[in-house]
């Protein structure tokens, strides 16, 4: 028996995929924390981390992130990190190594298959050559945007659960922002939930770009704190698990119309 396209709740068993064309995706991360590893800080220490996906990623560049401590003297600056970053100019994928985390993300996601190989080949590489401790968080994070005509649009796209004031009927008033978040339990993870309308040239996380018109976003960031020991085996399957949660919220909030008109094989 065929499943049908929209699941009936949003979480449970993980959902049949279907394949999106033009999937309005603006970003796509994956990352571990783990415990503090200084000597990333060192260009030698990570020189046969950078060996090992070279080739890959073509790119180096290093930034320091300062950070800030709260003390009862106001914020004081903290301890300067930095982080490397490793880019592939070509498909967009940049893998990104700090003292306590590594992490991948894309503008450019393609499908499931390629990312979480990409995740996977970066979590050998830093459990190879970095050595971590303890893999205290890993997350994934997908952001969907629909923009300019899309929005007037949304009650034909999106769950009316989602929509708030975008569906209904105003008068003489205009909605310019709404954003809602929610946080769930799903078993041992957590799903922190983000949508909403924005204006033009605003966001609402300073790392993903604004978008020139008024957009819709979907921000969905699925996580889990019960890791142990940095596996690389381990933190790979269990990061494509949490890319199941994500996705079947996903497919329960979007309608077979935005499946059809992204591109989807149905």
């Amino acid at each position: 028996m065929t499943a049908p396209l929209v699941p009936p709740t949003p979480f449970g068993e993980a959902w049949p995929r279907v394949q999106l064309s033009a999937a309005p995706l603006v970003r796509v991360v994956a990352q571990v924390r783990f415990s503090q590893v200084l000597r990333v800080s060192d260009e030698a220490f990570i020189t046969p981390f950078q060996e090992a996906i070279r080739d890959q990623y073509p790119e180096l560049s290093r930034e320091l992130q300062q950070q800030v401590v709260i003390t009862d003297k106001g914020a004081q600056p903290g301890f300067a990190a930095t982080i490397w970053r490793f880019r592939d100019p070509a498909s967009g994928f940049q893998v990104s190594l700090a003292p306590d985390f590594v992490a991948l993300d894309t503008s450019s996601y393609t499908d499931r298959h390629d990312f979480f190989g990409r995740f996977t080949a970066a979590l050998d590489a830093t459990a190879e050559h970095i050595h971590p401790g303890l893999a205290t968080r890993l997350g994934v994070r997908y952001v969907d945007r629909l923009e300019g005509e899309s929005t007037s649009r949304l009650p034909k796209l999106i769950r009316a659960e989602l929509l708030t004031f975008e569906n209904v009927d105003l008068g003489s008033g205009v909605l310019q922002r709404g954003i809602s978040e929610a946080e769930f339990a799903v078993g041992e993870n957590q799903l922190k939930a983000r949508w909403g309308l924005m204006p033009p040239e605003t966001t609402h996380d300073p790392s993903i770009e604004p978008s020139k018109a008024k957009s819709w976003i979907l921000d969905l960031d699925a996580s889990t704190q019960e890791l142990g020991s940095f596996d690389a085996p381990s933190l790979s399957s269990r990061a494509r698990d949490l890319g199941d949660v994500v996705y079947r919220f996903f497919r329960w909030v979007v309608s077979e119309t935005f499946l059809e008109e992204h591109g989807g094989d149905l």
